[in-house]
């Protein structure tokens, strides 16, 4: 039988264990969704914002009849971030569309407009869908992380039952089963012993010792003590 000691240190290592790696989960949960957020802000968020830079561009240039340099360098300039922000395998081939067809409305084509504004869209469009994407597996990252932790927490509540359970029975009921004794001896019941047989070796020691103490005392004290009425009052082996 495991020594109560052990036990006890054994139950108690596997709470704290379980606790640090709950810890150690939240913290990795956290740390991996952080990236995602900026990831979304850098690669996505960046080329949406150039893309309705230049259909403001080209909403106040009206098709080229009142364009200006300002607004060419606006837009080129929301055109150079885009290109600099490039994540998607579609985005050169529609950014070259895009520089194509504003160099046709600069050339008087007002027929580039359309076909402009449809490839801005389309920019626009590919980057909030990869946005969606990647807002989607951060959700399913934050829901696999929180069911781990508490999958853990649940098995630190199993665990603590468990160590509960061994602690009433093989410390609390024991030590109970000897003051019951020491106070039957007490209130004046000589034939009661110690009847435990779940106890802890170092508890069952103590039961043992306390059923030779009272034995030794009717040996001395020239009382011959009744038959006990119960075989099962022998002492512990």
């Amino acid at each position: 039988m495991i020594p109560v000691r052990r036990e006890l240190r054994f139950g108690i290592a596997i709470l704290l264990a379980i606790q640090i790696l709950m810890g150690f989960a939240a913290i990795g949960l956290l740390s991996r969704m952080a990236p995602v957020i900026d990831q979304i802000l850098q690669e996505n968020v960046t080329s949406i914002e150039a893309a309705e830079e230049m259909l403001a561009v080209l909403a106040l240039s009206r098709g080229g009849t009142t364009r200006s340099r300002d607004l060419d360098g606006q837009f080129f300039g929301a055109l150079a971030r885009a290109r600099d922000n490039v994540t998607e395998e579609q985005e050169p081939e529609i950014l070259d569309r895009v520089d194509r067809g504003y160099e046709g409305l600069q050339e008087g084509a007002e027929e580039s407009l359309a076909a402009t504004v449809a490839a801005v869209e389309e920019l626009i469009r590919i980057n909030r869908d990869a946005t969606r994407n990647t807002r989607d597996s951060a959700r399913r990252l934050s829901e696999a992380g929180a069911w781990a932790v508490v999958l853990m927490a649940l098995a630190g509540f199993a665990v603590g039952i468990v160590v509960a359970v061994r602690i009433q029975k093989r410390v609390v009921e024991p030590l109970d089963e000897i003051h019951g004794v020491i106070v039957s001896e007490k209130a004046g019941d000589p034939y009661r012993r110690c009847q435990y047989r779940e106890a802890p070796p170092e508890v069952r020691e103590i039961m043992s010792t306390l059923n030779e103490l009272l034995d030794y005392r009717f040996s001395t004290s020239g009382q011959a003590p009744e038959p006990q009425p119960r075989s099962d009052r022998s002492i512990v082996g």
